[in-house]
């Protein structure tokens, strides 16, 4: 059960601190996202809205038509399934993952001898061994509040006028040899995500995770980009904890509008 403390920093897909990697400020400059007064409380659960004409604005529109192609395309989307391999220390596992929105995750793990199943339902995120006599239980608190973090279907830039989150413009920055725009999305549930977008593709470049309750960091290096059904999906992606510890989630099989249903995420009885 030592695997399971890595795996709940899943590509972008998805979901997920404070870098610990050196970057050098380019050009210093915030910017807060403004909700429109008297904005009606059904446009707060718009996933993509047709935003304003402010700086970040503008960022955002283009980032949700070439980083995530695009209000139809989303609309579009409603499940997701994944396959590939998840490597971490001298481990390696083959990966099945699904996804539904908003925020419906399911992640089976298994190599030679080995099968690791994590859920989150939507209430609580839970875990199971099947090739065990133990029964499926909840996550601890600590592990649950991470997965449920990285269960969010998309990213936190969606829904940019939900309340409980501010997002900020804070400049650019040179990343992993390219110039990236620098946004941070602050959530009520006590996350901070900072986003490294390439200004040159709109395409993620690095996702920062931290969580101000725990100290505890994540840092998602995005690479391979594919497009699905028009949405750009990273088919390798390199998670670094706070604690120093590295996976790298390799991507073969992307499928979406699956047909998942509630059961498939609810706990084994």
């Amino acid at each position: 059960m030592k695997v399971l403390k890595y795996l709940f920093h899943k590509q972008c897909c998805l979901n997920f601190g404070m870098s610990l990697m050196a970057f050098v400020i380019l050009k210093a400059e915030t910017e807060r996202l403004q909700i429109p007064e008297n904005i009606r409380p059904s446009m707060r659960e718009v996933a993509i809205p047709e935003m304003g004409n402010s700086k970040l604005d503008r960022l955002l529109s283009r980032y949700y038509v070439m980083g995530l192609g695009g209000a139809e395309v989303w609309k579009n989307i409603s499940s997701m399934r994944m396959k590939g391999n998840f490597s971490v220390a001298d481990q390696t596992f083959n990966l099945l993952c699904y996804q539904r929105k908003p925020n419906r995750l399911k992640m089976i793990l298994s190599n030679s001898g080995t099968k690791v199943v994590l859920g989150y339902d939507g209430k609580k995120a839970w875990q199971h061994v099947p090739n065990s006599d133990a029964p499926a239980i909840e996550m601890a608190s600590n592990e649950a509040r991470q997965f449920i973090h990285s269960s969010v279907f998309g990213n936190y830039l969606l829904y940019p006028y939900r309340s409980g989150k501010t997002i900020d413009y804070l400049g650019t920055v040179r990343e992993r040899g390219t110039v990236c725009h620098h946004l941070r999305v602050t959530l009520k549930s006590g996350y901070r995500v900072d986003y490294y977008i390439d200004i040159r593709n709109y395409l993620d470049t690095k996702i920062v995770n931290f969580d101000d309750k725990s100290g505890h960091s994540s840092t998602l290096i995005c690479e391979d980009f594919k497009a699905v059904l028009g949405f750009p999906v990273a088919h390798k992606v390199t998670s670094i904890e706070s604690s120093g510890s590295k996976s790298i989630l390799l991507l073969k099989q992307v499928d979406f509008n699956v047909g998942l249903t509630d059961w498939i995420f609810e706990q084994p009885k």
